[in-house]
């Protein structure tokens, strides 16, 4: 059985993959539609 102190861990490791791959996307979306205004 796991401890608290191990779940509490556990979530805040997959609450900071998950920010941190949420900003990863939202700069390459904006990157992409930044290249795409230049491409034109």
């Amino acid at each position: 059985p796991k401890t608290g102190k191990e779940v509490a861990q556990r979530l805040l490791e997959f609450f900071t993959a998950f920010v941190m791959l949420w900003i990863g996307w939202k700069t390459v979306g904006r990157i992409v539609s930044f290249f795409g205004v230049l491409a034109r």
